[in-house]
């Protein structure tokens, strides 16, 4: 059997997983090499990312070196960006150099989706990377440090007034843990204010928080928790305009414009694909790569793709799947077999997507759960998110740091260390 050159773009939960089984599945055999690139040398487990964003954990306990978690003879990693595809002749373009495939995974995935709403792009701080994460964090710890050194009183609040602009896991998690790391960091570090000073936002353009939740008692719960966190929330709210120190959005049901004033905007409001030149015409209007049951990109042989980047339907249905990393590892699951098929001259297997559950924190000791058909919140179902994601985390010494990170949270306050290079925006 000729050696097979299988090539898969980006490092997430899609690109490292696919990478994973294939390695397993293909264990003490020649038949292929697998590559992987990505323009990281690491693998971010980025469900805790609202966590370093708000001094839970250090950001280097939630990424693994992908030449560690993919550690085999079979394996080659390529440190880049994949700058064209050549689709018709197996090859792609990463720099000046040129590499050849047999098998092609897309897995690129996406980022962070800031819309051409006026001012959007200039002066909201997102949440997809680490990088993000930690100028988040350091932003936080610098609107605390001003308003520790004015007497102003209005300003004071003004500094602590932070604004969420998207509903979803990410800004319901965030939203829960910004609230606790600043009333706990100026109950023990600022005498200088006062909590009553804090205001946080959540604006959501939808009808309810967290539409990944099937159960409206699940979202009800979420909600109740963040305003018993004294978070305001905003339904069916658009926003229409962002400037450096406020927002301006427009009321879906009486059509008025709201205008909020703060120091820090933050957009967890959805992502958009990542998009390689050569690719273009196998894109949906979302810029989704459009894919069959299998995983094929449509119209193709030879190259699937999955995750954040692939528009995934179940057969029979017209509702998209939900882009979570849940869905990128069982997709990869199921990609790995399917080459590995096809190789092998055997039939191909469909994708369908059952999801087992879904868990939203919102702040330390509370978690909304939905797992198996029941649902439950509470102590309990937060106690089964950290063990569930700390089961997922890859790296028995990146378990053992956030596990230690968690521990240390119990009895201390959070770490308020500045690590950006001023004070200066």
């Amino acid at each position: 059997m000729t050696k097979q050159t299988i090539l898969i773009i980006g490092g997430g939960f899609g690109g490292v997983y696919t990478a994973k089984y294939l390695l397993r599945r293909l264990k003490g055999k020649s038949s292929a090499n697998i590559c992987l690139v990505n323009p990281k040398n690491y693998f971010l487990f980025s469900p805790m990312l609202h966590e370093v964003a708000t001094g839970g954990l250090n950001q280097y306990n939630i990424i693994t070196p992908i030449r560690d978690v993919l550690c085999s003879k079979n394996f080659h990693f390529i440190l880049g960006s994949v700058d064209f595809v050549d689709i018709k002749n197996k090859s792609i373009v990463v720099g000046k150099k040129k590499y050849a495939y047999d098998y092609l995974v897309f897995a690129q995935g996406a980022h962070a989706n800031v819309p051409l709403i006026p001012g959007a792009a200039e002066h909201c701080l997102p949440l997809k990377t680490i990088d993000d994460a930690a100028a988040i964090r350091d932003r936080i710890i610098r609107m605390l440090e001003r308003a520790a050194w004015t007497k102003d009183q209005k300003e004071q609040k003004k500094l602590l007034t932070f604004i969420l602009i998207g509903g979803g896991p990410t800004g319901v998690e965030l939203a829960g843990e910004l609230s606790q790391f600043l009333h706990q960091t100026i109950k023990c570090s600022y005498p200088e204010l006062k909590n009553e000073h804090v205001s946080i936002h959540l604006v959501h353009g939808g009808e309810k928080l967290v539409p990944v939740l099937l159960h409206d008692p699940s979202i009800e719960k979420c909600q109740q928790e963040l305003e018993s966190k004294k978070v305001t929330v905003a339904l069916n709210s658009r926003v229409t305009r962002v400037e450096t120190d406020f927002i301006e959005y427009t009321n879906a049901k009486t059509r008025q414009k709201e205008h909020l004033s703060g120091s820090t905007i933050i957009w967890t409001a959805g992502i958009t694909p990542n998009v390689i030149k050569g690719t273009e015409h196998y894109l949906d209007k979302s810029q989704l790569l459009q894919i069959d049951a299998f995983l094929r990109v449509k119209a193709l042989k030879s190259h699937y793709a999955l995750g954040d980047c692939a528009l995934s339907i179940n057969p029979g249905s017209d509702k998209p799947n939900p882009a979570t990393a849940q869905l990128a590892t069982r997709q990869a699951a199921i990609a790995a077999k399917n080459i590995i098929a096809d190789i092998k001259g055997k039939p191909q297997r469909e994708f369908i997507f059952k999801p087992q559950g879904f868990l939203v924190s919102v702040g330390e000791y509370y978690a909304v759960a939905e797992v198996f058909g029941l649902w439950f919140s509470g102590l309990f179902a937060w106690w089964m998110w950290r063990t569930i994601y700390l089961t997922k985390l890859l790296g028995w010494a990146n378990k053992i740091k956030v596990a230690a990170d968690w521990t240390v949270n119990l009895f201390f306050k959070r770490d308020t260390t500045q690590i950006g290079n001023n004070f200066e925006d």
